[in-house]
């Protein structure tokens, strides 16, 4: 159920951050606190979600920067909404997306479909616009995701001081 309920927060915000934007946004903090209130390592929590945030905030900086991504409206700063994006999807680690811990060819696989798909789709909605043809961006970010994911996963395990021992399909 938790996991359930994990899954529909990050999807109403990844709804909410792209379609409305900053005002939306808003309300991502205020989940990441009921988050790590609830959280068994408040601080450990906090500073995984702290480094995804600020990693993620980069890495889409530095698309921005190259024009590979370009923000209506914002030429040169990353917009509030995509950081807070960065935060939910950080909140997703322990929580749905926990299921891919210790699986690292999933995760490569998850993030090389999904990660994609999630920029096409805000790029579907106005949120975003490529500065390249298609098919390279999404190959770009195919290829970026494939590595990022499991090495969000690897940042979580170093940050909370655990091993995953699981193979690929499960329990090892």
């Amino acid at each position: 159920m938790r996991l359930l309920l994990n899954s529909c927060l990050f999807n109403l915000a990844w709804f909410g951050c792209v379609y409305w934007g900053n005002g939306a946004a808003l309300l991502v903090p205020v989940w990441a606190g009921l988050h790590l209130w609830q959280s068994a390592r408040p601080k450990a929590e906090a500073l995984l979600l702290i480094s995804v945030m600020v990693g993620g905030a980069l890495l889409d900086s530095l698309w921005m920067l190259t024009a590979v991504f370009i923000f209506p409206g914002q030429p040169w700063l990353l917009p509030f909404w995509l950081l807070m994006l960065w935060l939910a999807f950080a909140m997703t680690l322990n929580g749905y997306l926990s299921v891919l811990k210790g699986r690292v060819w999933l995760q490569s696989l998850a993030g090389a479909l999904a990660g994609p798909f999630s920029y096409w789709a805000g790029q579907q909605l106005g949120a975003v616009q490529f500065g390249a043809p298609l098919p390279w961006v999404l190959l770009m970010l195919s290829l970026a995701w494939a590595a990022l994911l499991p090495a969000l996963f690897l940042l979580n395990q170093r940050v909370y001081g655990v091993t995953h021992e699981k193979t690929l399909f499960g329990a090892g």
